[in-house]
């Protein structure tokens, strides 16, 4: 349930070098571009900022690739790349962290981001 302690975030982000940018995203649909007033949660600090300023300030900042994990590879996280792309972005994504639920990660990538700018990253 939501806001329990079931929900909260698996992340450990003591267990990542604090000179990695670490965010997430909180959103009530798949599609995490269908909701206009959707913000990006910087981990550790709390700090917040509206998605889309969020990724037209990274693109001003000359960040031209992502990493993308999650659940749901062939919803959520497809949805996720397809935006990304959109918007000039390369894409990786680590298979190890990201689970699909009719089909995996790899499955996504190459039938509909054959030809985008999207890497899979192999489990270790």
């Amino acid at each position: 349930m939501y806001r329990t302690p079931g929900w909260t975030n698996v992340l450990d982000a003591g267990a990542i070098d604090p000179a990695v940018p670490v965010y997430r995203l909180e959103k009530g649909v798949f599609d995490m571009w269908a909701e206009p007033d959707v913000a990006i949660e910087a981990v550790g600090t709390g700090e917040k900022v509206a998605r889309d300023a969020f990724f037209m300030e990274l693109e001003a900042r000359g960040v031209t690739e992502v990493t993308v994990i999650g659940v749901a590879a062939d919803y959520c996280v497809r949805w996720a790349i397809e935006g990304l792309v959109a918007r000039g972005f390369t894409v990786d994504v680590p298979q190890g962290l990201t689970r699909g639920i009719a089909r995996p990660i790899a499955q996504v990538i190459a039938e509909d981001f054959a030809d985008a700018p999207v890497r899979l990253e192999p489990a270790a």
